[in-house]
């Protein structure tokens, strides 16, 4: 995966960004996901492990400034709905992605979109340093998820499409 990319790390690490940085990483252990994190980043890296209950998920993922889905481009990943980007947009806040065609039509605004290793790495750190445009692209995904995502229209959409399977179902007989 991409975080396991030593030149994320060292760009990260070299990032002449204004503003104070911590990484906190949700994995499963330090050494499983990130081993070149000790390399570039170990006195700003919080690993804070598996994380259980709804609370305290919304709670870390509030607390970030910067929230990232590191997964490269491939074939699964792109016709893959990553969870994670409903959920940083659902608390508000912009993310930094791989230009994947789900993420995309998912995140739309909430994300800025990169190609690179490098432009990924670079992108977080322009928008450490840029307030005004973390707070306006958090607001454009909580409003995209309220007003689309959520899931009141997903229900919306799914009793439709189970209605509409049940007609075509009851015509065939």
């Amino acid at each position: 995966q991409a975080l396991q990319d030593e030149a994320v790390w060292k760009k990260l690490a070299s990032a002449q960004c204004a503003t104070t940085r911590e990484l906190v990483v949700a994995a499963l252990n330090r050494s499983h996901n990130l081993p070149l994190v000790d390399s570039y980043l170990a006195d700003a890296v919080d690993f804070v492990g598996f994380v259980e209950g709804r609370e305290r998920l919304v709670q870390l993922l509030a607390s970030c400034d910067v929230c990232i889905s590191p997964e490269p481009k491939n074939p699964l990943n792109d016709h893959s709905t990553l969870i994670k980007v409903a959920e940083y947009m659902a608390v508000g806040k912009p993310i930094v992605a791989f230009d994947l065609h789900e993420t995309r039509m998912t995140a739309q605004d909430a994300a800025t979109l990169v190609d690179s290793l490098e432009g990924f790495a670079n992108e977080i750190s322009l928008l450490f340093d840029d307030p005004t445009r973390r707070e306006h692209m958090g607001q454009v995904g909580r409003e995209r998820v309220l007003a689309s995502l959520g899931w009141q229209r997903s229900e919306e959409r799914l009793v439709a499409a189970y209605d509409h399977a049940l007609e075509r179902a009851r015509a065939d007989e």
